[in-house]
């Protein structure tokens, strides 16, 4: 009958491997991956702060939306017709 921990054990072997590695690594080694990541993190928060403030899309026009393509020409449509019928009401 086979025990039910031996899976167990391989993951407490694995885990003494990968702090047996990471205790190997001097402190100076340490101190520059720390130093470099402090600084990657500040460059970064840096472009997001500073990219915020500039925006690849226009700025919205002050009475809306712009309109697309096909509602300029729906648009354009109705603005045409409503003139007729003010001409044709004008003219009678």
């Amino acid at each position: 009958m086979a025990k039910k921990d031996a899976g167990a054990s391989t993951l407490l072997v694995g885990v003494a491997i990968v702090v047996g590695i990471i205790a190997a690594i001097p402190k100076e080694v340490w101190d520059v991956i720390l130093a470099v990541g402090v600084v990657a993190l500040v460059f970064w928060t840096g472009t997001k702060v500073i990219g915020a403030e500039k925006s690849h899309r226009p700025d919205p026009s002050p009475r809306g939306h712009r309109p697309r393509p096909h509602e300029r020409c729906v648009h354009a449509l109705r603005w045409r017709v409503s003139r007729r019928i003010r001409r044709r009401d004008a003219s009678n």
